[in-house]
């Protein structure tokens, strides 16, 4: 009998109860923000999958339920800061050709924005910036996230975030602005 005062202890989710929440959950989610960061449909499905099966075999470390879906969307975009890592290092090894990534991306997001000529062009200025910078900006703006949040995901300082965040919009500004506009 339990008595009204006590707390009763929280039950462990299984392996399969945590990968089935996760999968109805925070997988479309995952999904997109994967899609954004690597530009590529494909590698977005690989980086959601591989972080499912990584969830599989740490789901033991996860100490607090609720924190699942964070934990999850920490993982994919780790995974994906690593993927656009390695594509960098190919294409300063092997040349633009061989890493560019694969132009078939999501219909989301990219649909809406396919009419716009400025949308296009802002999509090419942002591929150029570093990978941190890209992905911060990504996050914050394209995915509405908190400097906190992005913190989280990316495993750096709140600080470390808003510094690329600065930098990553500098540097768009002066990539899309006239040499003349800029102040």
């Amino acid at each position: 009998m339990q008595l009204s005062g006590q707390a009763q202890p929280k039950a462990v989710p299984t392996r399969d109860q945590l990968l089935e929440r996760l999968v109805a959950v925070a997988s479309k989610r995952a999904y997109r923000i994967a899609n954004d960061l690597l530009r590529n449909r494909a590698e977005a499905e690989d980086a959601v999958q591989e972080s499912l099966i990584d969830v599989c075999r740490s789901h033991g470390s996860l100490r607090d339920e609720a924190l699942a879906e964070a934990w999850f969307l920490r993982i994919v975009t780790r995974r994906c800061l690593r993927i656009l890592r390695r594509r960098r290092l190919k294409e300063a090894f092997w040349g633009s050709a061989n890493a560019a990534p694969n132009s078939s991306t999501s219909a989301d997001g990219e649909q809406r924005l396919s009419g716009s000529q400025q949308a296009q062009l802002l999509v090419r200025h942002l591929q150029r910036l570093p990978t941190m910078q890209r992905s911060t900006l990504t996050l914050r703006y394209g995915h509405d996230l908190s400097v906190e949040e992005i913190a989280i995901l990316m495993d750096i300082k709140p600080s470390s975030v808003k510094t690329h965040l600065v930098r990553g919009m500098r540097r768009l500004r002066l990539q899309i602005l006239p040499e003349g506009e800029i102040e």
